[in-house]
């Protein structure tokens, strides 16, 4: 079972990819472990994309974060 510093929730509206750029370009961005979550994989996978494109940082879906977030939530 994974275990992450932060989630973001709902990290494709607005303010949720609002707070993933400002988070991968913030000083505490190394060596924090982080997982997004949404209702829309596709629509994850999409702003993690962007958020690489602008940043420079390399951000990588894990299939198995969802497992990981539901074992974390029992």
């Amino acid at each position: 079972m994974s275990r992450f510093d932060l989630v973001i929730y709902g990290a494709t509206g607005f303010t949720g990819t609002f707070v993933v750029e400002r988070l991968v370009t913030s000083k505490y961005y190394e060596g924090l472990t982080f997982a997004v979550a949404g209702r829309n994989e596709a629509k994850l996978q999409k702003v993690l994309d962007e958020v690489s494109k602008k940043t420079g940082n390399l951000l990588l879906n894990n299939k198995n974060v969802l497992e990981s977030l539901q074992e974390i939530n029992k």
